[in-house]
């Protein structure tokens, strides 16, 4: 009778701990998928006036933002790197993301416009050099340009900010 109780001891602890296993298995699931779904869903929110903060990232062949590493060597990222920092500068029903613009950041950005072949290269310098300058006055229509060679279609800016 003793090794029947003790048998049926251990069936019944096995089976706590495999259901308990399983329990924690799938709540863990649960909860990745719940976070993301809430990533998808800030990743492709709009922004407030807010501006992403980082520190002076160290450049050379890729930029680093906000923990991802950006290949400059590919025309869509320079696009889209310009176009959040012109979001600082201008006024826009949507905006998608906005970075500070930072001499570090323009450097970086001439340098690896400079060793490119694209058609535009003089285009995106000239904005870049008179960002560089401090100049912002054409923010509108620089911002408008690399959102427009982006495909975007919401969001085009319409004035500087004040």
């Amino acid at each position: 009778m003793k090794k029947i109780l003790t048998y049926a001891g251990i069936f019944v602890l096995l089976g706590l701990f495999v259901y308990i296993s399983f329990y924690k298995l799938s709540i863990n699931k649960l909860r990745q998928s719940e976070r993301s779904a809430t990533e998808e869903k800030q990743e492709n929110k709009p922004i407030t006036e807010s501006v992403v903060q980082d520190n002076e990232p160290y450049f050379d062949e890729a930029l680093n933002i906000d923990g991802v590493k950006n290949n400059l060597a590919n025309e869509d990222v320079i696009y889209r790197i310009m176009h959040e920092m012109a979001n600082t500068k201008v006024i826009a029903d949507v905006k998608y993301a906005a970075i500070d613009i930072t001499p570090n950041r323009i450097n970086a950005l001439i340098k690896a416009v400079n060793r490119s072949n694209w058609s535009d290269k003089s285009r995106l310098l000239e904005i870049l050099n008179r960002w560089k300058q401090g100049d912002f006055s054409q923010a509108v229509e620089d911002h408008n340009y690399v959102w427009s060679k982006l495909g975007g279609e919401a969001g085009k800016a319409t004035e500087l900010k004040k």
